[in-house]
């Protein structure tokens, strides 16, 4: 018994204990569910900041101090023309070759197809970063009228690979809703 004790007061001493411990979480960051658009829900960092989205498709951008959220979506009748037609890929894919090694994967969340991406790359502006991606072939999308067959994109951006899980659990909570969202400026005339 004694020497249970000295050992766990020499364990808990050490000035190492939190660094261990801090390099096997996903850190001091937390996950609230939001519903950026209204019409799907996910987890984000409870200290994300949204950021101007992308100017030439509907989504969104989030930056928290260890990740960077990012979605679009288009409905195939909006579908961009590079998108559509002869030119059209199977999958928008955000990994390349050219990235290093890409783990690709298929499989379903909230009911929905979907394939997951994980790799690395740098670039000029960001630095080295690691990918974790996942795209929607075809999922119901809101286009602020009705829902129509569409394709849903989100990418977590992060350095520390630490962070890795919480990519993960990130993605995996996407929930997209089956009615629409309210629309706000019928319930303000209504008042």
């Amino acid at each position: 018994m004694r020497n249970l004790i000295i050992f766990l007061f020499v364990v808990l001493m050490s000035p190492n204990v939190g660094t261990i411990a801090q390099s096997h979480s996903d850190g001091p960051l937390e996950l609230v569910r939001q519903s950026p658009h209204g019409w799907f829900t996910l987890r984000l960092p409870s200290d994300a900041r949204r950021l101007d989205g992308p100017v030439d498709v509907d989504g969104g951008r989030f930056e928290s101090d260890g990740l960077e959220v990012s979605f679009d979506y288009w409905t195939y009748q909006n579908t961009p023309n590079w998108l559509r037609g002869e030119y059209a890929t199977s999958l928008l894919l955000a990994c390349s070759g050219k990235n290093g090694p890409t783990h690709n994967r298929r499989t379903w969340i909230d009911g929905n197809r979907a394939v997951i991406q994980q790799c690395s790359a740098t670039d000029e502006r960001k630095g080295f970063r690691y990918l974790y991606y996942v795209t929607f072939p075809k999922v119901r999308i809101f286009d602020g009228e009705n829902f129509r067959f569409g394709m849903f994109n989100l990418t977590v951006e992060y350095k520390l690979r630490r962070y890795s899980t919480l990519a993960k659990r990130i993605v995996r909570s996407l929930d997209f809703e089956s009615s629409a969202p309210p629309n706000k400026a019928l319930q303000l005339t209504a008042r």
